[in-house]
């Protein structure tokens, strides 16, 4: 029998150890966390230090990306708790991390009914996409008042927001866009805040001065979180024709355990690659530094919740600019530019830097397959208008659908037929989301015979096919244009977009004005359905843009990869001589003698410079010149280890399931 005395210490034992894991959960120090917790897990004085050990396992794999863990644990707290809250929301974020949007959203359900429960803060992102990508606008509307819950984070938290599609989704009015617009400002100068507070060390500004300029080019290095290698597309074209007489490319990303997909040649059009270890905003701010960038050219901006561009307030480049494939705005005073173009730029109304306008378009795609156009519009068979949408429906929400709903009544009431409406993507193949889009369309009395869902995969971009059916292409808005608008105007297919008060609202426009069709582009929401349904009574003119736009489309920058590189070159080139760059080469030639006051660290010791002789000196050099090329070898050693890692796991998925442990008798024969 245990006595009573030995109960309470297990348990103050216990407490300790979950004090302890949960202090090095909150440091992010996952690995020394995890057996803390799991020895509570197996072993708990009570039901309480099982059900935190447990769920806080759920939380540490999830952070981590292990989603089958996370899923275990957290099925394990509700088999033992059915009531618990914290674990359904981290099995909607799991679900939602996997894309099984219809296993997080069957979740999201039993929390009851639209508003029933108070989603926590760091619930948010997942639980909105969950709603949203089954079109469930009503659950997604009772969260409340997005912009408000937002303005309660702490400032450096709200990128992990600002980025999400469920949250820019939220953007519609001119209301709404200045409020996000001044969290953007919160966060960017409370980040310039935080980099004064705690600056780079100069050992990391001195050995970036070593490495630049070797070989009189400039250093432009595109920065990256690691999954820029999966939207390769927007940045090869550049690489393929950049100047490298005068430009020096370089990649850096943060490594996250992914691997690179570097099978196909991409990092080799890249001169130089780093991997940055993961960490703190300052951490990555202090390997950018130790490159020598002249130019540094941010890859992500604010359109992913992992985004590290507040990396960028530590000023590591000289010039620092952001370029996305989905344009957004930057609220970060050190962002000298984002990239658009002149249709993204407008008059600078929602620009929150200054901009690099690009004169033909903003990213360019490249060439398009070359399917036969019908040259009859459908509506000329059909005797009535096909209205398509190929949005997700993470892009859109009510206000969205009552534009959408209006539009098909006044094109029904100007042509004496009622249109048809066309989903065009996968995500319909969801019996629920089908189920939801009706009832939204239904309270504006369309009726459901008048929808369509077109969600059967096709190989080869065939899907674009379907576009022969198509008459006019209804945008998104407040997320408008994008690859779907581009495919549709190339197999002659108009649109209709609303150009908005921000940046990141305006690349429908884009797409748009790049094909000649600037009358089919309006400012203001209410007027969007009157175009639509004036385009749907001129046959005639949507007859002659079938064999039209595909001309015009080819020659715009969209599609058209030299062009587009050159505008990009030439953009670069306005750069060269930037004051910026022209400040800090004179320092840098002040700086290449040592300071006597200057103090260097070696083996953990600091000398003043006033004190070294001439050969320590020249020692000193060769030393970090050494340090430079390990550095440069344990990043080329970084990268391929995980394109081995890439590379295995392949193979693991490619031989067959003959036993358990094929997988470990395969590591173990490459090893």
């Amino acid at each position: 029998m245990v006595s009573p005395t030995s109960s309470l210490r297990t348990v103050i034992m216990t407490t300790t150890v979950l004090d302890q894991a949960f202090q090095h959960l909150a440091a992010e120090q996952h690995q020394a966390a995890i057996p803390l917790f799991e020895d509570v897990a197996i072993n708990p004085p009570n039901q309480e230090a099982g059900l935190k050990a447990k769920r806080a396992l759920a939380i540490v794999y999830l952070q981590l990306g292990d989603i089958d863990r996370t899923i275990a644990y957290a099925d394990e707290v509700l088999h033992e708790f059915p009531q618990d809250l914290n674990a359904r929301f981290i099995l909607i974020s799991a679900y939602s991390n996997k894309l099984d949007y219809p296993a997080a959203y069957r979740v999201a359900q039993s929390l009851g009914e639209p508003g029933a429960v108070t989603v926590p803060v760091s619930m948010l992102h997942a639980y909105c996409q969950a709603t949203v990508m089954q079109g469930d606008y009503q659950r997604f509307d009772a969260v409340g008042d997005f912009l408000a819950l937002l303005d309660q984070l702490p400032a450096d938290k709200l990128p992990n927001f600002l980025a999400i599609q469920p949250m820019r989704n939220r953007v519609f009015s001119d209301e709404s866009v200045s409020r996000y617009l001044a969290l953007q400002q919160k966060w960017g100068q409370a980040m310039m805040e935080k980099a004064a507070a705690d600056p780079l060390p100069e050992a990391s500004r001195a050995l970036g001065a070593q490495n630049r300029n070797r070989d009189g080019r400039r250093r432009l290095v595109f920065y990256a979180l690691s999954d820029i290698f999966d939207t390769q597309l927007v940045l090869r074209p550049i690489l393929e024709h950049i100047d490298r007489t005068i430009f020096e490319p370089c990649l850096a990303f943060i490594e996250n355990g992914a691997g690179v997909q570097a099978d196909d040649g991409f990092t080799a059009l890249f001169e130089q690659v780093s991997v940055i270890p993961r960490g703190t905003d300052r951490e990555v701010a202090r390997h950018l530094a130790e490159l020598g960038c002249d130019i540094m050219i941010d890859l992500n901006g604010l359109q992913q919740p992992a985004t590290r561009v507040g990396a960028l307030a530590w000023r590591p480049a000289p010039v620092q600019l952001s370029w996305t494939g989905r344009p957004i705005t930057c609220g970060l005073p050190a962002l000298d530019y984002n990239i658009v173009d002149e249709v993204l730029a407008a008059d600078g109304t929602g620009c929150l830097n200054a901009t690099l306008n690009l004169p033909g378009a903003f990213a360019c795609f490249g060439p398009m397959p070359d399917f036969d156009i019908v040259p009859v519009p459908p509506s000329k068979t059909a005797g009535y208008v096909s209205l398509g949408i190929n949005a997700e429906p993470a892009k859109f929400n009510r206000h969205t659908i009552a534009m959408w709903a209006d539009s098909f009544h006044q094109v029904a009431s100007a042509t004496g037929a009622s249109p048809r409406l066309i989903f065009m993507r996968p995500e319909y193949a969801s019996d629920t989301l089908r189920t939801n889009i009706l009832a939204e369309f239904s309270a504006h009395n369309v009726p459901a015979e008048q929808i369509a869902f077109w969600h059967e995969p096709a190989p080869n971009r065939e899907y674009m096919k379907r576009y022969n059916h198509i008459d006019i292409l209804l945008d998104c808005y407040p997320m408008t244009g994008g690859i779907g608008m581009l495919e549709a105007l190339h197999m002659g297919v108009p649109a209709v977009s609303v150009k908005g008060p921000a940046i990141q609202l305006r690349a429908g426009s884009s797409h748009l004005t790049a094909v000649g069709l600037n009358d089919l582009i309006t400012t203001d929401p209410s007027e969007y359905p009157r175009l639509v349904a004036r385009l749907a009574t001129d046959e005639t003119r949507r007859e002659r843009l079938r064999q039209a736009l595909r001309p015009r489309l080819t020659k715009a920058a969209f599609v058209d990869v030299r062009r587009f590189a050159e505008d990009f070159n030439g953009a670069l080139k306005q750069l060269v001589d930037h004051p910026a760059l022209q400040a800090r080469e004179t320092t840098s030639k002040e700086d290449r003698v040592m300071s006597n006051d200057q103090t260097i660290t070696i083996n953990d010791k600091e000398y003043r410079v006033a004190d070294l002789s001439e050969d320590a000196l020249a020692q000193v050099r060769n030393l970090q010149a050494v340090d430079q090329e390990l550095a440069r070898l344990q990043s080329q050693a970084a990268i391929a280890q995980t394109a081995r890692a890439a590379y295995l796991n392949a193979l693991n998925q490619a031989l067959p399931e003959a036993a358990d442990n094929s997988a470990a008798a395969t590591a173990a024969a490459l090893n």
